[in-house]
């Protein structure tokens, strides 16, 4: 049975099974008639829960004596110690090079869309076995997983945010031009769409390095739910594919394939990959209203006013809340009456998502776990016009429009352009490992995990050497980033 079909034949069974048993049908005649019909015999492809739940890693590893934690636990541990995970405090969620610390940095959204996602991952667990959707208790490893995916989900991001992403890809966009047949045709997309969640796959599964050159040797169950685009570069867009962006890079398909192998994914989401995305869905889009506030990209009076004209109907509720809040906590002589009745509100926002997307996913899941759903659960809850409105009225037209993210991602460009010219056309000059020229000095400054990774690990082609470029200025944080091209360019 082919891996298109599989899910979708055992989606019918799900669906045809009730109408054999109003036709007189016995338990027993329709269990043999769904075992046949779906394929679940030896070398068929039917998505498993617990093999999607793979403790597996790369590496074999061994647990000391007396440690009780489950091995999605020990991955989150092994997470929070990571440099790549600190290094997030300092690279940008919406305001570049921020210096008030109550603006979220990718860090603290990262730890935000955590709590967020260990929630939805508890609460659909338990109501997916009340329901009777699951026979085991799963809480604990839905849980886990999803608190240690949405912590790095954003790891692969360069500096200057999703403005980054998209200044990496113009950069190489224009210098194939200009350098036709450089690398090969198919592998210029993991440069001209230059893409973090497919950085941040191989931080993980290379990069992060420790003993060996696994990354951080995370659990096939981990791995697996945080691949949101399990599809190749040059795959997007094609026929067929409904990922509108790509999850692995060419040089980290051997890894990709392993996984999609082990864990049964058949190159289809996995199912906890929904609860992530609607977690960070929900945490950003929200706290857009609390950051724009105190940045003042959005006034008091402008938020009110959006509220009543653009607040779904269902919603009308929290228009209340936030306005009764705000009253009561001003009357008690509260000093900042209105930023805290915003955060009060974005709770109550948040909390209606999260239960509509805990509804959508249960009512959904066995078209999720066989992998025939597509798109996301947010969108299709009750709670799909209320996120849209933060997302469209409040974020892109009031707090990504404001001048000073305007006026930051015109350096942001700068430097990030600038950086990967210099090192660029020193990575293609025959004196990269001469220090006595400027191609030596410019490659000395790369770390060196990745030029032990570029020089034993790789043929050291052009693509390798593109890819070595692009592991180093993604890695960079906003600071160190906008330091480091003033210094090059004797700004200091």
């Amino acid at each position: 049975m082919s891996e298109t079909i599989a899910p979708l034949v055992a989606l019918s069974c799900n669906m045809i099974a009730p109408q054999l048993k109003i036709i007189g049908y016995n338990t027993a005649t329709m269990s043999i008639f769904k075992f046949l019909f779906s394929g679940v015999i030896r070398g068929s492809k039917v998505r498993d829960l617990d093999k999607l739940l793979n403790t597996s890693r790369f590496r074999d590893t061994t647990k000391k004596e007396g440690d009780k934690r489950i091995e999605f636990e020990r991955d989150y541990d092994r997470i929070i110690y990571t440099s790549g995970f600190r290094r997030l405090q300092d690279k940008a969620q919406v305001f570049p090079l921020e210096r008030k610390d109550f603006v979220r940095t990718r860090l603290t959204h990262s730890l935000e869309v955590s709590t967020l996602a260990r929630s939805l991952g508890v609460d659909t667990a338990r109501t997916l076995l009340k329901n009777g959707k699951l026979t085991n208790e799963y809480d604990r490893e839905f849980g886990n997983i999803l608190s240690s995916i949405a912590l790095i989900h954003d790891l692969g991001n360069p500096p200057f945010g999703h403005f980054g992403e998209d200044t990496i890809g113009t950069w190489f966009e224009e210098f194939f031009n200009l350098n036709k047949g450089i690398i090969e045709e198919k592998k210029k997309k993991d440069f001209t769409k230059f893409e973090g969640n497919a950085q941040t796959f191989r931080i993980l599964t290379r990069l992060q390095f420790l003993k060996d050159d696994f990354g951080l040797n995370l659990t096939f169950g981990t791995l697996s739910a945080l691949l949101k685009y399990p599809i190749r570069s040059d795959k997007v867009g094609k026929k067929g594919s409904t990922f509108k962006k790509y999850g692995y890079f060419f040089s980290e398909e051997d890894r990709f394939d392993q996984l999609n192998s082990e864990v049964g994914l058949f190159g289809k989401r996995h199912p906890l990959t929904y609860l992530l995305e609607a977690a960070d869905d929900i945490a950003y889009s929200v706290a857009d209203v609390e950051d724009g506030f105190k940045k003042d990209a959005l006034g008091w009076d402008e938020l009110i006013s959006i509220l009543e004209s653009k607040l779904p109907a269902d919603s009308a509720g929290l228009l209340d809340t936030l306005i009764n809040n705000e009253a009561s906590l001003k009357k008690i002589g509260y000093p900042e009456s209105k930023l805290n009745a915003i955060q009060i509100f974005r709770i109550e926002a948040q909390g209606k998502m999260l239960r509509d997307s805990v509804e959508v996913f249960v009512n959904n899941f066995d078209e999720i776990l066989s992998g025939a759903y597509t798109g996301d659960i947010l969108s299709k809850s009750n709670s799909a016009d209320l996120c849209e409105m933060f997302k469209n009225e409040i974020g892109i037209r009031k707090v990504y429009s404001c001048d000073e993210v305007l006026t930051q991602e015109i350096v942001s460009e700068k430097v990030i352009k600038g950086l990967l010219s210099m090192h660029v056309e020193a990575m293609l000059g025959d004196d990269y490992l001469d220090t006595r020229k400027i191609q030596g000095k410019l490659y000395s400054q790369i770390s060196s995990n990745f030029k032990y990774y570029f020089e034993n690990k790789t043929e050291r082609s052009n693509y390798d050497k593109f890819r070595l470029v692009t592991d180093y200025i993604s890695g960079m944080t906003d600071s160190f980033a906008l330091h480091l091209y003033q210094k090059y360019n004797g700004i200091l």
